[in-house]
């Protein structure tokens, strides 16, 4: 059973904490991703958690584990998910089961420099099933303060800066 009252409570003193601190709220994140020299699958790390990833198999991967493609998706399904289970509790809406279904459209040319067009997604939709008796517009405005204020839907929706930074080493002697 969830723990709504708790939800709230780290919510509303996150929330507060920043409001006072603001250089609370501002941190750099990172996640590393290593892939050996004979393979195109990678082990990811972060926050203390390592898990793998693979390129499909039409891709020349063994298809094993999750592509990036899956795991950028659904860690933007998850986090959204999440996050309407958190803004119930605040707004103290009494929900169930909560699914969100991230769907990307994208155009392979521009990965392979055939057309001028995006390499990158053309279209994002999410969908979301939230199972409550509440009323649907309590519901609605819920995810309206939800679509303005998460983060991973924003990293989707406003061009970030993006650096690259490029270390090149020499190989280890055998």
């Amino acid at each position: 059973m969830r723990d709504m009252a708790r939800y709230k409570v780290c919510f509303e003193r996150s929330k507060k904490a920043i409001e006072l601190r603001p250089a609370v709220g501002r941190e750099t994140m990172s996640t590393t991703c290593r892939v050996a020299a004979d393979t195109l699958a990678g082990e990811i790390s972060g926050d203390g958690f390592t898990f793998r990833t693979d390129a499909a198999e039409e891709e020349g991967g063994e298809g094993l584990t999750p592509s990036p493609g899956v795991l950028v998706r659904g860690g933007m399904a998850a986090c959204c998910a999440i996050d309407v289970v958190i803004y119930a509790a605040v707004h103290g809406i009494s929900i169930g089961d909560v699914e969100v279904e991230v769907q990307a459209d994208w155009d392979g040319r521009g990965m392979f420099g055939l057309a001028d067009v995006s390499p990158g997604y053309t279209a994002l939709r999410y969908i979301v099933t939230v199972e409550s008796s509440a009323p649907e517009a309590e519901i609605m405005a819920m995810l309206d303060e939800l679509d303005r204020n998460a983060h991973l839907l924003s990293v989707a929706r406003e061009a970030v800066p993006v650096a690259r930074e490029v270390r090149i080493t020499a190989p280890a002697e055998a």
